[in-house]
């Protein structure tokens, strides 16, 4: 490990963080002992002591401004979740109404992080019962039935194209013979 000095501060060739918290546990280290900051200070001139003084506080300042602007917007969130915590007790509304799936319509809320995948597979047979199928996973036995008579259904039960030919009114599944499939 190559190590430099600059000023009173070791620079290491460490990653960026190591070095920030090197850095600032020596720069606490020497600025809570007055002692240590004289010997280490003591070759520097007033002007340029007081050159990092006037640094010194801008950064106090910057640090105290990014501290009030995180305050200012902690109260602002406060007041707007106040807000909405008077809509809702004015229309009879909780907490467990804003996830109660019953209510959400069709921007249902889920905790799972699975979704689930729309069919690859769409397969209605004579009775009109619907089979649906992702290509994933366990095959059903209604298209395990296709496949061993011989139907392909990558040519007839591809999903969107019978969801288009449904919209059309036309037959599902043209050219595949009327077999109940269970």
């Amino acid at each position: 490990m190559k190590i430099g000095v600059i000023g009173m501060y070791k620079l290491t060739t460490q990653n960026k963080s190591e070095q920030e918290q090197e850095f600032k546990a020596q720069f606490l280290s020497v600025m809570g002992k007055i002692r240590r900051m004289r010997k280490y200070l003591k070759n520097e001139s007033s002007d340029s002591l007081l050159v990092m003084k006037d640094k010194l506080e801008e950064l106090i300042i910057e640090k105290l401004d990014e501290e009030e602007a995180v305050i200012k917007q902690l109260e602002e969130k406060k007041q707007k979740v106040a807000g909405l915590r008077k809509i809702m007790a004015e229309n009879n509304l909780n907490d467990a109404d804003l996830f109660d799936p019953a209510l959400m319509g069709d921007e249902t809320v889920t905790n799972s992080k699975k979704k689930t995948k729309p069919p690859k597979y769409l397969f209605i047979d004579k009775d009109g019962q619907v089979f649906r199928w992702s290509g994933k996973g366990h095959k059903p036995a209604v298209f395990k039935g296709l496949l061993e008579a011989g139907i392909s259904i990558d040519e007839h039960c591809m999903a969107r194209d019978v969801e288009k030919r449904l919209q059309q009114n036309l037959t599902p599944h043209p050219g595949i013979p009327d077999i109940k499939y269970n």
